[in-house]
């Protein structure tokens, strides 16, 4: 089965009115983990990388949350990261399976996966949904 790439992950959730998962505290970052690595643990996979919703527009820009906000508040990247390397990692993982940095972001190439990649769509509740 082939994993989906980061534009596949973005369009599935925009298709359930909804947009790829954000992170603006340790807790939000903690609680998707967790959602992640209870799916994985329910699906028996072993090498998992969880797309986020930040992304660059091209190689010297600065990373942008979906919803259009910066990620200034927080991030939680691993040690030298974001590095863009080759000048091609414009998307964002999240490692939550495996012996790497868990619950740490890389950032990765958009078009390409060495796990298996799952993301989380998120939607933000409205009164009287």
């Amino acid at each position: 089965m082939k994993s989906p790439r980061w534009k596949d992950a973005s369009a599935k959730c925009q298709r359930q009115r909804s947009h790829m998962v954000t992170m603006s505290s340790e807790e939000e970052n903690d609680f998707a983990a967790q959602l992640a690595r209870d799916y994985t643990k329910k699906k028996e996979l072993t090498q998992v990388q969880m797309w986020l919703g930040l992304k660059k527009r091209h190689a010297k820009a600065e990373f942008q949350w979906v919803d259009g906000t910066s990620p200034e508040s927080f991030t939680n990247w691993s040690r030298g990261e974001p590095n863009n390397c080759n000048g091609k990692e414009l998307c964002t993982e999240m490692l939550v399976t495996g012996r790497y940095a868990l619950k740490k972001w890389n950032d990765v190439r958009c078009d390409t996966t060495s796990y298996k990649a799952i993301t989380i769509c998120e939607r933000p509740i409205r009164d009287g949904e």
